[in-house]
């Protein structure tokens, strides 16, 4: 006790002493139960121990001669680093990885677990620290660069922590979702304690996969122990390809003792590096004078390739077998060979030779190949030669053992011209020389075919014309950049043979002869002959009936001729003007009727509801370019018309005024969209005439960008169901409405009508003659199942051929045994065309098949004052 233990001992009641009854101090606590007490620190709790002896007799006080007290406490292993910074390995089968010598002593001289952990920069305890016990969300702050793993364990202090989730906060700091406190060591007794954590605590992760006197018991008595560890494939953290400058490791030592949680030593190293980053070729140059080279020279080529870090400073690096540097000399390149690097060094040096054949207007490396590592065995990647940091772009060194090089040369074979002057977007001649020509070098057309045949066309090449380079629409003229002589202008459609002599500053001369050179200057024509203005079209694609566009050309034409649709109106297109660039056989002389845009361009399609203008634009083979005249207000239009109500140009009347029998009336179907010649639909009318009435709309009225379908009628009667309160349209029975672009529309119908029937928008009432009685029905109000019935009431309804307005009906029912029975029964609520009224059953009121004996009375009125009388007996 004291079991308010929590208190201070100098205050009253917190001393064993101060006890006043049993429950002031604990009388059974034992073992286990008293070191828990022991470990619990919360509140800076506190133990005393008291001894209460009596003697056997209870009359004289014992006397308490000697205690005994035992008590278990654990110091945790004791274990330093041997150096406090480790080292990576250079060299030899083990280089690259880092090996931690360590030694542990314990008070006990017990074994104890070990285990390495690592962070490869600093990673430490943020926010407010972590409590002592519970699993509140760790903050960590790191350096930048580091990615926190999503789950794992952690070492703070002497504390195994476990996680599973991470938020990450910044690129300096995380979140850690905390899953378990005091996490077990190793298999066994080997745990560890809750602690209390303070900002700034070191954070270490597991080292994966460590080699040697590491994970497993070792003794405590300053032995030292040795392991290594290939941290370039701990999968932890991604630390290949990267030097660590603040890389620490933490060897943690566990002596299992059970009697206290303290039982992890840990020993923390220094900063030190390790390098995994990869070393990389800086650049590739020569100490050979810049110039032109060749075999008569008799020069051996210097190459020199040197070696850096990923931060630019220079690595020393050796090879196993040659380093293979190829040098692109020509058809054929040539293998510079280093040799074998086994003093480390930043640069190697190869020598290369010039062969017949070689050639290169700057000499360059193509790549590099070998195996060559760093000191710490990392490899060097990637292998290829940096931008801007090769041979050619550090020096200029040209190889020259052939004749010049004339290429990219217009017009190529068979190819069709339209100049050799600035006129028609400039000259179709264009070459490429890789070295300076010298006079005598020149360009020359000969005629082979049309009215100048056998005729020659040559222009001497002078000034710049001579440089190497490009020289792109070079123009035949005389001109001290152009040509020595005076030029004459190639005849129109004659064919020509065209040559370039070249030579070089060597003597070394080529030729390059391209045959079928047409000269054409007369401008192709194209027609779009399926458009013309206002026109509605529905597809551009093999879709609905195929494509609804058909042109013509003049001649074959070239890659650059397009059809473009320009949006003008109706709904919006974003991608317009969208345009379609012709391919392949639609680019062919002659007709192309119902051309499939899509499969022709890659991709093509129009927005539907949009108003477009198209435009064609042809180019022949020879560059001549021309227009296809344009064509306006295009509609693309690939929705069927929309059904959109029902109305009448009759005018409104009541059904007192109600049109009556031979009356012609009209009905109007509104579509949204204006319709083609042949649009038709067939309405059937709400009303009782057997047959059904169907009225054909075949006549088209387009308005407002509307569509009418209309047509007429003509009342039947008297009494041939024609009547109604309010004319509408019960179905439609057969459409075929068709817009400008040729959609069809069958299948509309009057429960879809966004601005509705026919009763919605007209009051159109028919009365052709007095109401007839059309039959009498009883059914158990409000049942519908017919029956046998007593003492109860049926509702008899008397139903007619027309709305009735006023009105009832007294009639005589066969409830006298089937005979009738000279009670009145009165109907007399209306309800649209019937009179309806209940009839209680009475004692003695008996039928085998009720029915209406006799009509007593009768005066069932319509809507125009037209009344029903008769009354006698039913038949």
């Amino acid at each position: 006790g004291p079991t308010k233990c929590a208190e201070d001992p100098n205050l009253p009641g917190g001393k064993m002493a101060d006890a006043v009854t049993d429950s002031d101090f604990y009388i059974s606590k034992t073992g286990n139960t008293i070191n828990s007490l022991q470990s619990d620190h919360n509140d800076n709790q506190w133990l005393q121990y008291a001894l209460f002896i009596k003697s056997a007799e209870g009359n004289e006080s014992p006397i308490l001669s000697d205690v005994t007290t035992s008590f278990a406490f654990n110091n945790p292993p004791s274990v330093s680093l041997l150096p406090n910074a480790p080292n990576q390995i250079s060299g030899g089968i083990d280089k690259g990885k880092i090996k931690v010598e360590y030694q542990m002593s314990d008070t006990e001289q017990l074994s104890a677990q070990t285990r390495l952990f690592y962070q490869p920069g600093e990673i430490v305890v943020g926010g407010t620290g972590i409590n002592e016990n519970g699993l509140e969300d760790i903050m960590l702050t790191h350096d930048e660069g580091i990615v926190i793993p999503n789950s794992g364990t952690i070492l703070v202090d002497q504390e195994l922590i476990a996680y599973s989730g991470i938020v990450v906060n910044s690129p300096t700091q995380a979140t850690l979702t905390v899953t378990g406190r005091a996490q077990q060591f190793a298999a066994g007794a080997f745990m560890n304690a809750s602690e209390f954590h303070l900002v700034g605590a070191k954070v270490f992760f597991s080292a994966l996969n460590p080699t040697g006197q590491i994970n497993a018991l070792y003794n405590t008595d300053s032995t030292t122990y040795s392991t290594l560890w290939n941290a370039k494939s701990d999968a932890t953290f991604d630390l290949d390809g990267k030097k660590w400058t603040k890389f620490r490791v933490a060897l943690a030592a566990n002596d299992g003792y059970e009697l206290d949680g303290r039982r992890t030593g840990v020993a923390i190293s220094d900063e030190f590096v390790v390098d995994f980053g990869k070393p990389i070729i800086e650049n590739i140059t020569s100490t050979t004078t810049d110039g032109k080279y060749s075999v008569a020279t008799g020069v051996d080529i210097n190459v020199t390739i040197n070696f850096v870090d990923s931060e630019g400073s220079a690595k020393n690096v050796t090879s196993t077998g040659t380093v293979n540097i190829v040098l692109e000399t020509g058809d054929n390149d040539y293998n510079c060979l280093v040799s074998e690097i086994t003093i480390p060094s930043s640069s190697a040096v190869c020598s290369y030779q010039v062969n017949d054949g070689d050639a290169s207007n700057d000499l360059n490396a193509k790549s590099v190949s070998g195996n060559i590592v760093d000191q710490f065995g990392n490899a060097l990647s990637p292998l290829t030669i940096p931008q801007d940091n090769n041979l050619a772009d550090l020096k200029n060194i040209i190889i020259d053992t052939a004749a010049p090089v004339v290429d990219n040369i217009t017009p190529v074979a068979n190819a069709f011209i339209n100049s050799t002057t600035s006129a028609e977007n400039g000259s179709d001649i264009s070459y490429t020389t890789n070295e300076t020509l010298i006079a005598g070098s020149y360009i020359k057309f000969t005629s082979t075919s049309g009215t100048d045949i056998g005729t020659l066309y040559t222009c001497t090449l002078q000034g710049t014309a001579l440089n190497s380079g490009t020289h792109n629409n070079f123009e035949l003229k005389s001109d001290t950049n152009n040509c020595v002589e005076a030029q004459t202008a190639l005849n129109d459609e004659s064919i020509y043979t065209f040559t370039i002599h070249a030579i070089d500053e060597a003597s070394n001369a080529m030729d390059a002869t391209n045959l079928g050179i047409t000269f054409d200057t007369i401008n192709p024509s194209a027609s779009l002959v399926s458009l013309v203005n206002d026109l509605f079209i529905n597809s551009v694609t093999s879709a609905n009936g195929g494509s609804d566009i058909s042109y013509n050309l003049s001649e074959e034409l070239q890659a650059g001729t397009y059809l473009k649709f320009t949006r003008t109106d109706g709904i919006v297109d974003v991608g317009s003007p969208r345009t379609c660039n012709l391919t392949g056989t639609e680019l062919d002389e002659g007709e192309h009727n119902n051309v499939d845009l899509d499969a022709v361009c890659g991709g093509f399609s129009l927005v539907d509801g949009t108003v477009y203008s198209v435009d064609m634009r042809a180019i022949d083979l020879a560059g001549n370019e021309s227009n296809a005249s344009q064509k306006t207000n295009i509609t693309f239009d690939q929705t069927a018309p929309i059904l959109l109500s029902f109305t009448s140009d009759k005018a409104n009347v009541t059904a007192q005024a109600a049109y009556g029998k031979d009356e012609v009336i009209d009905i109007r179907a509104v579509y949204n969209e204006p319709l083609n010649t042949g649009s038709t639909v067939t309405v059937q009318l709400e009303n009782s005439a057997n047959p059904a009435v169907n009225v054909v709309l075949s006549n088209i009225e387009n308005v407002n960008e509307k569509g009418i379908l209309y047509g007429t009628f003509t009342v039947d009667g008297p009494r041939k169901g024609y009547d109604t309160q309010d004319l509408n349209i019960h179905s439609v029975v057969f459409e075929n409405a068709v817009d400008m672009a040729e959609n069809a529309k069958s299948n509309s119908t009057v429960s879809a009508l966004s601005q509705g029937n026919l009763a919605d928008n007209k009051d159109i009432a028919i009365d052709t003659g007095t109401p007839i009685l059309m039959s009498f029905s009883a059914k158990k109000p409000p049942s519908t199942t017919s029956g046998s019935f007593k003492d109860e009431s049926l509702r008899i309804t008397a139903t007619y051929s027309k709305p009735i307005e006023t009105g009832s009906i007294t009639i005589h029912l066969n409830t006298e045994d089937g005979v009738e029975d000279n009670a009145d029964i009165l109907l007399n609520n209306i309800s649209g065309s019937t009179i309806y009224g209940d009839y209680a059953i009475l004692s003695g009121d008996n039928a085998e098949s009720l029915n209406v004996s006799r009509i007593t009375a009768q005066s069932a009125t319509d809507f125009k004052g037209n009344p029903l009388t008769n009354t006698g007996t039913m038949s």
